[in-house]
């Protein structure tokens, strides 16, 4: 059986940032370049870039496409990422009507309809767009295999009778389409059959894979024989996995102190004696290795890395704290700002864990949490779920589960059951 590639979405993401700055070395002007973004691509770069990034790409500006304050600067070349959207179409017209810049290279993170596309090229009076390009970013990467929509608001707000809030089900549906294409692949979809939501997106997401956008979906080569799957779920059917208090690293901090959607940031400024640099800390995997060998840990392994990473640190600084030469002096000026950035980051860690902790005996967690536990379950047990309470048991030395049920079951026992259930 063939191995399947895991698929990174910083990776995917990287990729498509990587083809919009790719420089022009063609031209004989200026490599200093801007890069223009609205208030939905923003975020997505926040996410996935850093501002050192983008200077190695020779981006030494950015701007919003909303600033009303914005230099003409008539010698640099402009990129824009920008989202397709009806408010984003009308003032990019009119910035290139009226340009700011000597030219543009315009990247939008989502398919553009021919409507919107034309507006733009009837405002092309002076011929100063080079190139229009569809890259699919319409998204948030959050985590290598997580991702969110762009700008939605609460699913949930709207009448029963309606199901959907309006504004959410169009965002769902750009960044699903979005995340699609830009894994390149052309997937069934399948969902919940007791949820209208369910029901409602998926019949949407079919009509933009077999209709709507057809013509971007025909050429996509599947990768293996079974094909690809969309499967969408209605968080009605599950109101209880949001409410059990979570026991991991990166779970704790959002419980806790919550993680920006936006831009995977923890505000601390309301913590007595914070310093400035640790006001707004970011939690983002690709940037931080001790986050992204600990966002999984449980708090009991997270103390013990954590003590690993302090002793490494004393380890590291000790060895270049004696001083007695040119070339031990050369050495730690050239190591300096390594260390300083393991110093900060390791006084971020300390600083949430400490503060992590502090609201667990507040809140008397541990005093709240059963130590023996007895799950049984009415319509059998089958022995997944035995390795899972196993595993547990071997993990958590603070409690103990046994698990029971009506009887054992395997595949063709269950199924056995459900097709009696039903005669």
């Amino acid at each position: 059986m063939a191995v399947t590639k895991k698929v990174n979405l910083y990776k995917v993401a990287n990729d498509y940032i990587e083809k919009i700055l790719a420089s022009d070395r063609g031209e004989n002007s200026t490599s200093i370049r801007v890069l223009l973004l609205d208030k939905d691509t923003a975020p997505i770069i926040s996410l996935v870039s850093t501002q050192s990034n983008l200077l190695k790409k020779e981006v030494y500006l950015v701007e919003r496409l909303e600033s009303e304050t914005r230099d003409k600067l008539r010698n640099l070349k402009c990129i824009c990422f920008l989202k397709p959207s009806d408010l984003t179409i009308t003032k990019l017209a009119q910035e290139i009507n009226n340009p700011k810049y000597s030219s543009y290279d315009i990247y939008f993170n989502n398919v553009i309809s021919k409507s919107r596309l034309e507006r733009l090229a009837e405002a092309d009076d002076l011929e100063i767009v080079h190139k229009v390009v569809e890259v699919f970013q319409d998204y948030y990467v959050l985590n290598k295999s997580f991702f969110t929509a762009t700008n939605a608001p609460n699913p949930l707000l709207a009448s029963p009778a309606i199901g959907w809030d309006p504004a959410a089900f169009q965002s769902s549906i750009d960044s699903l389409l979005s995340f699609i294409l830009s894994l390149n692949i052309k997937p069934t979809i399948r969902y919940e059959n007791n949820s209208k939501m369910a029901f409602k997106l998926a019949n949407a997401m079919k009509y933009e894979i077999e209709s709507s956008n057809s013509q971007l979906f025909d050429n996509i080569m599947p990768r293996s024989i079974t094909e690809p799957m969309v499967l969408i779920l209605d968080r009605k059917n599950d109101p209880i996995t949001p409410l059990l208090f979570p026991w991991t690293y990166q779970s704790m901090i959002h419980e806790m102190l919550t993680i920006n959607n936006t831009n995977n940031t923890v505000d601390l400024s309301h913590l007595s004696s914070v310093g400035e640099e640790l006001k707004t800390v970011i939690m983002n995997e690709i940037q931080d290795p001790f986050y992204e060998k600990c966002m999984y840990s449980n708090f009991g392994d997270l103390s013990s890395r954590l003590k690993e990473y302090v002793d490494d640190y004393k380890q590291k600084t000790k060895t270049n704290s004696n001083i007695s030469s040119i070339k031990d002096m050369k050495f730690f000026l050239e190591n300096y700002p390594e260390f300083k950035k393991i110093s900060l980051n390791l006084s971020k860690h300390m600083l949430l864990t400490s503060e992590i902790d502090k609201q667990i005996h507040q809140k008397r967690i541990w005093e709240t949490i059963p130590r023996d536990v007895v799950v049984f379950v009415i319509g059998g047990v089958c022995y997944e779920e035995v390795r899972f309470v196993y595993e547990l048991n071997q993990n958590n030395e603070d409690f103990n589960i046994l698990i029971g049920g009506t009887n054992t079951l395997n595949s063709n026992t269950f199924i056995n059951n459900l097709i009696d259930s039903s005669t």
